[in-house]
């Protein structure tokens, strides 16, 4: 209602400023578009320097709104949430899938034979039952009976989101498919699926060719069970780092470990290795904008001690400068900002 109350009084201005009969001169004077003649008025130069200063405005706007296209990491949900939609499609009829109450988890359009948990209630829906709330306790405090009784057969995590670590970590989860980082689980009663660790960064070790900065999700996050708090490790492209890796124990590399990041713009030729080792690393030759998935095989022994080196093998591979809208609403740390990556967490899988 709001729009309607700037927009119809604004028409009805218009209106009287441009017709004849009520253009607001007086009865002798000639009539000007807009107010132009009006006595007093501003002088003629002083409105088409306005007219210029504002269309200059709207082409730069318009240019800078190109450029925020191009990044999909400011989005509120990732292509990995929209490409795992089409694992959701195949799922049995029936199936309840448990979904964050978030942007990201809201999926407006569901497959007709699933239903999931939470759904937006802004403007005319209304909710006549919800257990949603039910729902986030028992799967956070990994009660497998509440979540059996309530019939919840799946669910689905985003890695913006907070649900995905307690899913990944929890025996009673199994995962089944996975795009870019986001995550279709079926819930296993028996509690015989395996589960992650997972490792963060150290960020006393993000020095060299590294920066610490804020997390621009942090304010929608309101769980932190391993540790990566308000900030990240942010390389710039172009910039090799190695950083020190920290977890709750010791981790098994015998099997799959996953880096997930966030690509600020498009990345080329960016490879990460574990512990210097050849055999445990992965190189991607290219990387679009938004947050991303990649594993590569573990074949070390259990230990504490780990370290991700980063680099760069693209010919073309400097940062390139943009404009981040999100260090305008205080969201982000830098307005004029350069591309690179931001690292969040590794998970290891069996």
């Amino acid at each position: 209602m709001g729009l309607h109350a700037f927009h119809v009084p604004l028409a009805v201005l218009f209106a009287l400023l441009w017709s004849d009969s009520t253009n607001l001169t007086s009865v002798e004077q000639k009539r000007g578009f807009v107010g132009v003649g009006w006595d007093p008025h501003l002088h003629r130069h002083i409105v088409t320097g306005l007219m210029t200063a504002v269309i200059i405005g709207i082409l730069a706007g318009n240019l800078l709104l190109i450029q925020v296209s191009e990044h999909n990491e400011l989005r509120p949900i990732t292509e990995g949430d929209v490409a795992l939609m089409e694992d959701i499609g195949r799922l049995p009829s029936g199936s309840i899938i448990y979904s964050e109450n978030a942007q990201w988890g809201y999926v407006l359009d569901a497959p007709s034979h699933v239903q999931f948990t939470s759904i937006p209630t802004l403007g005319l829906v209304q909710l006549e039952e919800s257990i949603q709330a039910e729902a986030t306790s028992a799967i956070f405090s990994d009660k497998a009976e509440k979540i059996q009784l309530l019939n919840i057969t799946h669910a689905v995590s985003s890695p913006i989101g907070t649900v995905g670590w307690y899913l990944g970590a929890s025996p009673y989860w199994t995962l089944i498919a996975e795009r870019d980082g986001s995550a279709l689980w079926a819930f296993d009663a028996a509690g015989k699926s395996s589960q992650f660790e997972y490792a963060s960064v150290n960020l006393d070790s993000c020095t060299e060719g590294c920066d610490e900065r804020v997390d621009p999700w942090r304010e929608h996050r309101f769980r932190d069970p391993i540790g990566l708090g308000e900030t990240r490790a942010f390389v710039e492209a172009s910039q090799e780092s190695t950083l020190e890796l920290k977890a709750a124990s010791e981790l098994n590399l015998n099997g799959t470990a996953c880096v997930v990041f966030e690509a600020v713009g498009d990345l080329e030729g960016l490879t990460f290795t574990i512990n210097g080792d050849s055999t445990m690393s992965t190189t991607l030759p290219m990387v679009h904008a938004g947050w991303h998935s990649t594993c590569m095989e573990t074949n070390g022994r259990s230990t504490n001690e780990l370290n991700l080196d980063i680099s760069w093998s693209a010919e073309d591979d400097s940062s390139k400068r943009w404009v981040n809208p999100l260090g305008i609403s205080g969201r982000s740390d830098a307005l004029l900002d350069r591309t690179g990556l931001r690292l969040h967490w590794l998970e290891f899988k069996q």
